[in-house]
This record gives structure tokens, sequence and C-alpha cells, in this order.
């Protein structure tokens, strides 16, 4: 679930400024979504990728330790082989 903040009249009155609150993003439309799945199903290529669990519970014990989602780590760790066999 997305969020967005937004300023409210009422002021923290402890800290004397705008307070937030806290906005549901709005769903998108059908057209918007149809947009997004033909627009996913033209520019990107899925690849399905299977591993022992052992194995997932290390990279992703790696790509916490370097602040990353698991699917970013993981694209950045194939980036960087393709660099270095070129």
């Amino acid at each position: 679930m997305i969020y967005y903040y937004r300023k409210v009249e009422k002021k923290d009155a402890k800290k004397n400024r705008p307070m937030l609150r806290k906005d549901k993003a709005m769903p998108n439309s059908e057209k918007k979504k149809d947009y997004n799945r033909e627009y996913a199903k033209t520019n990107f290529k899925r690849i399905p990728l299977d591993v022992q669990k052992d194995v997932y519970d290390k990279i992703k014990a790696a790509a916490e330790k370097s602040k990353q989602p698991v699917n970013t780590y993981i694209k950045q760790a194939i980036q960087m082989r393709m660099d270095q066999e070129q």
C-alpha cells in the first residue's frame, strides 16, 4: 500500500508547524491498469529464477547487508558480471 502525505491546516501544538496527514494512494483506473499491463508486456521480460532455500537465505542476507531489495541485488550482481566479461 502506498501512502502520500499532505499538509493539513491544523498545527502541531508541540512543534508549531503544519501537521502531515497520511492518505492512501488513489487506485488506478482500469484504463491505467490496461496501459501498465501492455507497457510491461512490450518492454519487460520476466526471468524465472529457482534457487534452493539456503541459497536464497544467503542472497537475502547479503541484500539486507547492502540495504537493497533482493531483486535489485540480483540485478546488480548480473550487471557487474556482464561488465567484467566485456
